[in-house]
């Protein structure tokens, strides 16, 4: 059997685990849902808070798997397969990524930050892809169930893996990192993302940090020097740091932009001209840092030019589609305070305010902080000339009242509590003067069935 990753020895050692026999079975990897697994694969039974994947053992079996990984509770599972079993599945799929990272020993790129990391992963994936053979995290497989999937994906013919890990509570960042053990390390920024669990920006930058202090001292962090907290992430580094900047004095900063050709300057002193298909002073932050891992690994100049001329960003990020004669600016897959201004103003930037509409809903996970982060953000829309706004749902009123406060008119202010409500007013030709709508706001809200039913 080709692309053997695990063996049962291996993994009774590194979940100190029990197996009901010992058939010396061969694993090709480790699969947590029924519908994709495949033959001599191992399933592993997550329990989350809404389901418990020990129903789905048998389901498993039937479907080709060649061995299960379950919790010891569990001491009605008969099979007749091998079943490893464990106090704690999710722990037992934590510390087999672990162990298997360990074993391979493949540089892996680790990128993190309260936004932009994403997208930045995707740049470095394709500008190291142009050199070298790598596997990614594929769209935002970032906590504690999608990285260790993510490094599964890693082969013995692997020389790079590039993988974001993300954080909604407290020591999230440091035992991902811990499972990860990065090479390099990219914070895009540190702000105030799912600030409601971590309560002030201080705490999050301490979160963010965490990845750093995983770092050896051969390795190489890359910090945004126009974040507020580049001074305190710089501290906790013990190697190599590569800083980029958009006006200060950095490694790596801009020189000039001229539309989308970019010219940057290197740590050498040296100049790189490059085009960039994505809009946005944020964009050209996140490329810079790409940019940084590709010349510290020897990434010849045209071929990082190359692939971020024809870079495409994942689904909802900055995605165009026109119906109707109105051109739709989907960035709807995130959004936060830093993410929600950065994008409005490069919407604006780009198109007409007085010819445009935003469709803006909330910005979640921000906890005593939302009343007044809402305000802010109808404050700092109000200086376009719009000329139509939706606002959908719970934050709707609250965007409203910092519009208003700020002189824009209630008038062209459309309130919707529901995404239908949007979709009706859109279908009944409520913005049907605009040339161009921009979507925006946390993932909850799912504005893109506004674009989808229109």
């Amino acid at each position: 059997m080709e692309n053997v990753k695990f063996t049962q020895s291996e993994l009774k050692k590194w979940t100190s685990g029990t197996w009901s026999t010992d058939r010396n079975t061969k694993i090709k990897t480790i699969s947590i849902d029924t519908r994709k697994i495949q033959k001599d694969e191992a399933y592993l039974a997550i329990c989350g808070d809404n389901f418990d994947g020990h129903a789905f053992i048998e389901q498993a079996i039937s479907k080709g798997a060649c061995a299960i990984i379950a919790e010891k509770a569990n001491q009605s599972i008969s099979c007749y397969v091998p079943v490893l079993q464990v106090e704690n599945t999710k722990q037992a799929l934590g510390d087999i990524a672990r162990n298997y990272r360990i074993k391979l020993n493949t540089p892996i790129v680790g990128i993190t930050g309260s936004s932009g990391k994403t997208t930045v992963k995707e740049m470095v994936a394709a500008i190291l892809a142009t050199t070298y053979e790598i596997k990614y995290s594929q769209g935002n497989l970032n906590n504690d169930i999608g990285l260790p999937l993510s490094i599964f994906q890693l082969e013995k013919t692997s020389q790079y893996g590039i993988f974001e890990i993300g954080t909604n509570h407290p020591d999230e960042i440091r035992y991902l990192a811990d499972i990860m053990q990065p090479n390099i390390a990219i914070i895009t920024n540190s702000g105030n993302a799912h600030i409601g669990n971590f309560r002030t920006e201080q705490a999050i930058a301490n979160e963010k940090g965490e990845i750093l202090k995983k770092l050896p001292e051969n390795g190489l962090a890359i910090l945004n020097k126009d974040d507020n907290f580049f001074d305190y992430h710089k501290s906790l580094c013990n190697c190599k740091i590569i800083s980029v900047s958009l006006n200060k004095d950095a490694d790596i900063t801009v020189k000039s932009i001229a539309e989308d050709m970019i010219t940057i300057t290197l740590p050498d002193s040296s100049t790189l001209k490059y085009k960039l298909p994505l809009p946005g002073r944020h964009n050209i932050t996140n490329s810079m840092q790409a940019i940084a891992v590709a010349i510290n690994q020897n990434i010849k100049q045209n071929n990082i030019c190359k692939a971020l001329k024809s870079f495409v960003p994942t689904g909802m990020r900055w995605s165009s589609v026109k119906k109707n004669s109105i051109i739709y600016i989907n960035d709807a897959y995130n959004a936060n305070p830093y993410s929600m201004r950065a994008t409005i103003e490069t919407f604006a930037d780009l198109y007409s305010p007085e010819q445009s509409c935003l469709i803006l809903g909330g910005m979640l996970e921000l906890g005593n902080i939302a009343e007044p982060e809402h305000i802010a953000l109808g404050k700092f829309a109000s200086q376009f000339q719009w000329k139509k706004i939706i606002l959908v749902g719970q934050y709707a009123k609250l965007i409203q009242e910092g519009l208003i406060s700020n002189g824009f008119s209630k008038n062209k202010i459309l309130i919707c509590e529901k995404n239908q409500e949007a979709i009706d007013a859109i279908k009944s030709g409520y913005i049907t003067e605009c040339q161009q709508a921009f979507l925006k706001a946390s993932r909850g809200f799912k504005l893109e069935e506004i674009l989808n039913n229109i």
